[in-house]
């Protein structure tokens, strides 16, 4: 199954991981969001259980606000999608300069500060549209 990992850092990274990652979900995405949020995370889960949530992912969508350069498990997440060929998709705070290289490496989505919903459609898009392409080019996934 196709599923999108959603990474911030912060408090301000987490309320919008969580409401895209609720959004996802209405548009049928099957997403994981390392929040509180109980659809995602039950208290007393560890790093690990969110690496194999990251491992078993075929997208990692990168919230990026003033406090995400600060997180080191993001850091460690990003270098493992990296490592492992996960399809990363900065979604970046305008006026916030992604950490970690992400702007020099990966198509970057920037929302406004006020109203970051407004670019969940786009980046719902470009997540379809990867499904689409992974589909095409993955014997597994490609019906008969």
């Amino acid at each position: 199954m196709f599923q999108v990992f959603i990474g911030y850092g912060g408090e301000r990274g987490k309320h919008i991981a969580t409401r895209f990652g609720k959004y996802l979900e209405r548009c049928g995405i099957n997403c994981f969001a390392a929040s509180t949020d109980p659809r995602w995370i039950i208290p007393g889960h560890t790093l690990e259980h969110i690496m194999k949530k990251l491992q078993q992912s075929d997208v990692m969508v990168v919230v990026c606000t003033e406090e995400t350069g600060a997180s080191q498990n993001l850091k460690r997440e990003i270098e493992y999608a990296i490592k492992n060929n996960i399809l990363i998709i900065p979604f970046v705070k305008q006026g916030v300069t992604p950490p970690f290289n992400l702007a020099d490496n990966y198509w970057c989505e920037y929302f406004p500060d006020e109203k970051p919903w407004s670019m969940h459609s786009r980046m719902v898009l470009y997540i379809l549209h990867h499904m689409e392409t992974k589909s095409e080019t993955t014997p597994a996934l490609r019906q008969v």
